[in-house]
């Protein structure tokens, strides 16, 4: 079994949660919308993450359109110990710390600082595994799941 998405109890905050987890993070995760030709129409600026330390690989990708409608897509990894810049993809580096974590990512001031434009909506959320994650967030991302 490569990966698994299952609801669980988290001791911790006392609350059913979705648990990912996986033996690789490329091939085992989860994507909102399911269908790749669709889009989440989400203007918001911000996306909001509450994630649980598994001490194990983590990452997620988001994808957003920016003011010229080009794709950019933004990957942050427990893995990667550098920021590297292409024309379609940014991935950074992340530190969580031990147990529950909240992620805020700017997606306007990340397409500014890394391509000089605007974001104009996201496009795509993707969830590799090894997570614990409460519903909701500023995309509903894991309500999809």
């Amino acid at each position: 079994e490569d990966g698994s998405v299952r609801r669980v109890m988290d001791e911790d905050i006392q609350s059913s949660v979705l648990e990912l987890t996986g033996a690789n993070v490329s091939t085992s995760y989860i994507s909102c919308p399911a269908d790749p030709s669709k889009a989440l129409g989400i203007k918001h600026p911000f996306l909001v993450l509450v994630v649980k330390n598994l001490h194990q690989y983590f990452t997620f990708e988001v994808q957003v359109l920016d003011d010229k409608n080009v794709k950019r897509r933004f990957r942050a990894s427990n893995y990667q110990s550098t920021t590297r810049l292409q024309p379609f993809i940014c991935t950074m580096p992340m530190t969580l710390d031990d147990d529950w974590n909240q992620i805020q990512f700017n997606l306007a001031d990340f397409v500014k600082r890394a391509y000089g434009g605007w974001q104009r909506g996201a496009g795509s959320m993707t969830q590799p595994p090894n997570l614990e994650g409460t519903k909701g967030g500023a995309a509903g991302w894991l309500a999809c799941g």
